[in-house]
């Protein structure tokens, strides 16, 4: 903003930022980057727990099961017009 109202003090006209604002806006980004890749450390991989190393996917997270759900108002073996139909009377009856 100092650099537009100075530009229209001397009343030039204003077409980019000077070449000392680019280079000292990159330099700070490269040093930002080079920072945050070699001052962090080295990456760990992400391993499981001990307690959790035989176990399966689907025994982990139990409270995320539902059995409960209007997949089971829908028999397989209607078509889905007549499966609509019975589903929106289950519906009406609860």
């Amino acid at each position: 903003m100092q650099l537009r109202e100075q530009f229209s003090l001397t009343q030039q006209s204003f077409q980019s930022a000077p070449l000392h604002i680019w280079l000292e806006t990159s330099l700070a980004a490269i040093l930002c980057l080079w920072g945050s890749l070699h001052l962090a450390g080295q990456f760990q991989p992400i391993s499981a727990l001990e307690t959790q190393r035989g176990m399966q996917a689907d025994t982990l997270r139990l409270d995320f099961m539902t059995f409960n759900h209007r997949a089971s108002l829908m028999p397989m073996e209607l078509d889905p017009s007549e499966a609509q139909v019975r589903v929106a009377q289950s519906w009406k009856h609860s």
